[in-house]
């Protein structure tokens, strides 16, 4: 059965990765140890059927490159650790094998022994010197450091072949690009390199990778909505590596170079993508990134160096590959990283947290009150004394900045009522208060004052009801 675990397998395979019974991913260095393939801190784990159950804590980082979003504009996190890898040993194995090559050419007791074949190859070689062995051993490293060696990146919607693609692959050798460069004839990359020697490294080079300087030789650009990034990635990673296994399979076997050919993975399997990238759902880490990408130096950052363990092959010829070895073995640091769980990734993924904890960490601050500035002065206003129903005075308003009393804003019409309200529930107000007389109104009764009820109302005693007038209730 097609399965979305055995096409992740054998993709990372071809690129020097391993992958073991549990998922787990680790690179395979050119010395041929495993170290741990990290991202962030998390190692890198195939989303099998029994992973998905188990779900991923927070040391595992899910391989599932599928689940790509269209929409973004950058790489994700798990592609670009694959770039690094990738780079890393495309730079080894063209590295290695030009070293080779120019000491087979200063080795001539064994040309006798050589296929004849490879007479062709020797005649091109015929220019080599020791000086062009102690430049090389001081050129590939101030490439490697200034990322001029090989480069791999990947950028958004451009022109690939003559045609419109969403997303394009980029795989060169700018090296190339410095040694045919003779706007200073005696430096490249900080080292000194005679025009002479100039062309013959460039043509060893050029043994190894014809045209590695065209920007489209060994790049590929795709217009595919299923994993655009990714997609395009494996189709020039797949240009590259059949050209290296030409130049493996031819030198390798005759020249005893302890290198065996790329295990690449059939190209049919990019038709199937768009049938099994459900087959997991969205994971963390995968979908890809905000920024948009395209500058060399932006994708393929160095991380750090670590000597391997121990050397698993022995070089032949008297090669630098131990050497070598070392400069492309690099692996990234194993401090844990935090990561936030995106929106995507699935619900055993995300870390637990509770409802009062999200609301208490989430709620965002109450914005200040600014009181506002009134531009007239108080002095314009007249200064009127206020009275309420009883008589008093009541504060006047204070046209400027108002009163804040327990954190809240104390308007002037709300100070007024709290007044108000406060009054008749003063018990000793009543004492000093006297009545309005009020004057007689014709027709009526006059009320008596002090609150008494007028006579015409009072009860009529002795006559068991009381009595109504014309005035009654």
């Amino acid at each position: 059965m097609f399965t979305l675990s055995k096409v992740y397998e054998g993709i990372l395979k071809s690129m020097q990765y391993d992958v073991d019974e549990e998922g787990l991913v680790s690179v395979v260095t050119p010395t041929g140890t495993l170290a741990a393939a990290k991202v962030n801190g998390a190692r890198l784990v195939i989303p099998t059927p029994k992973r998905l159950r188990d779900g991923f804590t927070e040391d595992l980082q899910p391989f599932h490159p599928l689940c790509e979003s269209i929409s973004r504009k950058g790489t994700s996190p798990v592609l670009q650790h694959m770039q690094r890898s990738v780079k890393q040993h495309l730079g080894f194995l063209v590295s290695f094998l030009v070293d080779s090559l120019v000491n087979v050419s200063l080795n001539t007791s064994i040309h006798k022994d050589l296929p004849p074949d490879m007479s062709d190859v020797l005649m091109k070689l015929t220019g080599v010197t020791e000086k062009t062995r102690d430049i090389l051993a001081k050129l590939i490293p101030a490439a490697h450091k200034q990322n001029k060696l090989v480069t791999v990146y990947l950028k958004g919607p451009g022109t690939f072949a003559g045609q419109k693609a969403n997303r394009i692959a980029v795989i060169r050798f700018p090296i190339l690009d410095e040694l045919d460069n003779d706007a200073d004839k005696d430096m490249v990359l900080g080292i000194k390199v005679p025009p002479k020697q100039r062309k013959i490294i460039s043509g060893v080079i050029r043994l190894i990778v014809p045209f590695g300087d065209s920007p489209e030789e060994y790049s590929a650009g795709t217009n595919t909505r299923v994993a655009p990034f990714f997609t395009a990635f494996l189709q020039a990673y797949h240009k590259i590596a059949v050209r290296l296994n030409q130049s493996i399979n031819r030198y390798a076997g005759p020249l005893a170079l302890p290198l065996k050919p790329i295990e690449l993975y059939p190209l049919s399997w990019l038709e199937e993508f768009p049938k099994i990238y459900n087959q997991a759902p969205t994971l963390n880490g995968n979908d890809g990134g905000t920024e948009e990408v395209g500058a060399e130096a932006q994708v393929a950052p160095q991380p750090q160096r670590q000597q391997p363990q121990q050397n698993t092959v022995t070089a032949t010829l008297g090669s630098s590959m131990p050497q070598m070895a070392e400069m492309f073995t690099h692996q990234q640091p194993s401090t844990p990283a935090t990561r936030p769980a995106s929106a995507s990734a699935p619900q055993n993924q995300r870390p637990t947290q509770s409802v009062a904890d999200f609301l208490r960490t989430q709620s965002p601050a109450m914005p200040q009150y600014t009181a506002p500035q009134y531009a007239a002065p108080q002095a314009q206003y007249p200064q009127h004394q206020m009275v309420n129903q009883y008589g008093q005075v009541v504060q006047q308003p204070q046209y400027g900045q108002p009163m804040v009393q327990n954190n809240q804003v104390q308007l002037p019409w709300m100070q007024q009522q709290q007044q108000q309200q406060m009054q008749p529930h003063n018990p000793y107000m009543q004492v000093f208060q006297q009545p309005v007389p009020q004057q007689q109104q014709w027709g009526q009764p006059q009320q008596q004052q002090y609150g008494q009820v007028p006579y015409a109302q009072q009860p009529q005693y002795g006559g068991g009801q009381p009595q109504y007038g014309s005035n009654g209730l």
